[in-house]
């Protein structure tokens, strides 16, 4: 059996965003591997100044995460709000070529 704690922290270093969906479901888990996940993305976010890591996005009327509240949130409780979560990323891409 795999070390889960591991796993989490080699992927979350692997890749290029986390996309935490806040739900009501998100708001209620107290404890759990989420929580882990966010806690270890919130680590690498520090090496990041000027470009995004955490992309926190809204798809309920769910109250933000404590710990996320200092993050621009995206708002997709309309369907085609999505467009809005390409558009952040392809703009922070263009950043990451830049520096």
């Amino acid at each position: 059996m795999k070390d889960l704690s591991r796993e989490i922290k080699k992927t979350i270093e692997k890749v290029d965003y986390i996309i935490v969906v806040q739900s009501y479901a998100l708001a209620s888990k107290n404890i759990g591997y989420v929580n882990k996940e966010i806690s270890t993305a919130l680590e690498r976010q520090k090496y990041f100044r000027g470009i995004r890591f955490i992309i926190p996005v809204k798809i309920d009327d769910s109250p933000i995460l404590e710990d996320l509240k200092f993050l621009q949130t995206i708002d997709l409780k309309q369907q085609n709000d999505i467009e809005q979560l390409f558009r952040l990323i392809k703009r922070d891409q263009e950043r990451r070529k830049k520096g």
